[in-house]
Order: C-alpha cells, then sequence, then structure tokens
C-alpha cells in the first residue's frame, strides 16, 4: 500500500492521530478495492454480496475517520484499542499536523489542478478533504 507524504509524517510525529491516519489510509484502500471488484462483476448474487461488503467498508471508515479527526471520545460505543487510545484527533493535535490540515494556503497535491479556490468546496486550499 502506498503511503503519502502526510500520512508518513503524521505516523512518525503525531502518536495518536497518526495511527488513526494509517487506518483510514488502510480503511479508503480496501473500501476502493470492493468497490472495483462490484463494477467488473456481472453475477448478480455476488454483485449483492459485494454492495453488502462495500457497505461495512464504508461505515467502518467513517469511523476511522472521525476518530482520526476527534479522537477516539468522539465514538464512545466503541471498545477496540485503536479507538481507545486514539485520545487526540488531528483537530486537537496542534503542532504541524494542524497547521498542514488547516492553515496550509500551498497545494498539497502531486496535480496541482486537484487544489481548489473555491472557499464552498469540501476541500480546502491545499487540496486535503477537511470535510
Amino acid at each position: 500500500m502506498r503511503e503519502t507524504a502526510l500520512t508518513s509524517h503524521l505516523h512518525h510525529t503525531a502518536h495518536g492521530p497518526g495511527l488513526q491516519v494509517n487506518f483510514v489510509s488502510v480503511r479508503t484502500e480496501l473500501f476502493f478495492f470492493e468497490l472495483q471488484e462490484l463494477v467488473i462483476e456481472f453475477n448478480q448474487t455476488n454483485m449483492n454480496l459485494i454492495r453488502a461488503r462495500v457497505g461495512e467498508r464504508l461505515h467502518l471508515l467513517e469511523k476511522d475517520y472521525v476518530a482520526m479527526m476527534y479522537g477516539g471520545e468522539a465514538l464512545p460505543l466503541e471498545t477496540s484499542p485503536h479507538f481507545t487510545l486514539a485520545t487526540n484527533g488531528l483537530t486537537y493535535a496542534g503542532g504541524l499536523a494542524s497547521e498542514i490540515l488547516f492553515t496550509t494556503k500551498a497545494c498539497l497535491c502531486e496535480d496541482p489542478k486537484h487544489c481548489k479556490e473555491d472557499p464552498t468546496s469540501e476541500r480546502n486550499g491545499s487540496g486535503i478533504c477537511v470535510y
């Protein structure tokens, strides 16, 4: 699996959120893998099974994203260690992680055309999704 520069930085510097960033990265890869499987499947029975897995993957990805952004306390019913040990989310971590997410104006995308100037966009000016 690819590790982005942001993921690598957070993994090595932000202990709690960095772990969650890795979970979100893995869940995202698995989610898109399942979507690709769904696109190339022609058997209706198999499509129904894959659709169910896609829904499960999306649900897990959403929970990991919430924990990454706000910490494990945002999911009080979760008992998995990767939630309970996530004491700080990126929004509260401060330092370079928060700077990258919320104040950096430079484009961080490999392809600058993905950076948006539109203030109503769900992405900040750097191209990072912050919703």
